[in-house]
């Protein structure tokens, strides 16, 4: 009884500290971020419907990752979509207050079953290397595409040699479970991880990086219609590939607490720059789909931050 009570009591300022730390670290984000560039764009020339609709579009976004983990651990533990998508929202809550919220990983398996912590941190990271290999693999049509339309200070051939290569072995190991078990296994420390992927076969593989692919149509449509909204209108293949240009970088720049947003508005400045010179709009753009798809489901999250036990009671 003591020892529960200790976990308890333990646990609940960590679930504080979360709560607290999200809603913070969101207040000064829209303080000093949002709010300071909504000054300089003109509300006549929003289309407010086209928010509304990338809104909308947010929840099919993070409910086809909660469905996809739903899949991927599904021979671990069997989980409603619903939990599923709940339990993806408190992921994001935590998460935000850490680096490339990497934190989202492992807090899902907490909250699945702490007893089967490393079984399903590895699948759940599985399914993220589909979804950085989606961005990886757009990211670098949209190089070949722009080769001669964007500025490059380095040789761009070389780059994009490299890059073809990099994707070549990532989806190699992706696609080859038992090439990555093979590795896993010399390695002591994780070899635990090694077993976990063996119950996995490439007609799943190819499932979930199907589904990667859609999200990533998704979330590209919104970065789109979010863009048009405030009147930054891609017309043309060239421009329409600067969204993947945007998602590469953005995703391959480490970001910590206070940086994200930083990182993301001089991204869009970077690449939308080129079809663009309304650099206020731009970057407003990138806040608001940040807005979208992070805040308001770390928002969500919270009100189930009370299941979250991270210390848990040996």
């Amino acid at each position: 009884m003591i020892n529960k009570r200790l976990y308890k009591y333990i646990n609940l300022p960590i679930k504080v500290v979360i709560g607290v730390g999200a809603l913070i670290f969101i207040y000064f984000k829209i303080k000093d971020d949002f709010l300071l560039e909504i000054k300089a764009v003109n509300p006549e020339r929003v289309n407010y419907i086209g928010l509304l609709f990338v809104f909308i579009l947010m929840f099919l976004n993070w409910g086809i990752e909660a469905y996809k983990w739903k899949y991927v651990v599904r021979k671990s533990e069997s989980i409603s979509l619903f939990k599923a998508m709940q339990y993806t929202f408190m992921g994001i809550t935590a998460g935000i207050l850490t680096p490339n919220r990497i934190a989202e990983i492992p807090v899902r398996a907490l909250l699945l079953n702490k007893s089967k912590f490393k079984e399903l941190t590895t699948k759940t990271l599985l399914a993220s290397y589909s979804q950085m290999l989606a961005t990886l693999f757009f990211g670098v049509i949209s190089l070949y595409g722009l080769g001669h339309f964007i500025p490059m200070q380095i040789n761009s051939t070389f780059m994009l040699i490299a890059l073809s290569l990099l994707l070549i072995i990532l989806f190699y190991g992706y696609f080859n479970p038992k090439l990555l078990i093979s590795l896993f296994n010399r390695i002591p420390v994780v070899k635990s991880v090694g077993e976990t992927l063996s119950d996995v076969n490439r007609k799943e593989l190819l499932y979930m990086f199907t589904l990667s692919v859609i999200r990533y149509g998704v979330f590209s449509l919104q970065y789109f219609i979010i863009l048009s909204a405030f009147g930054i209108h891609l017309n043309g293949l060239n421009s329409l590939l600067l969204i993947p240009l945007s998602f590469l970088l953005s995703s391959i720049i480490p970001t910590i607490l206070l940086s994200e947003l930083g990182v993301r508005g001089s991204v869009a400045i970077l690449v939308f720059g080129l079809v663009s010179q309304e650099v206020s709009h731009i970057v407003f753009a990138s806040i608001s789909l940040w807005f979208i798809n992070v805040a308001v489901p770390a928002l969500f999250g919270l009100t189930h931050i009370r299941q979250l036990n991270l210390i848990q009671q040996s």
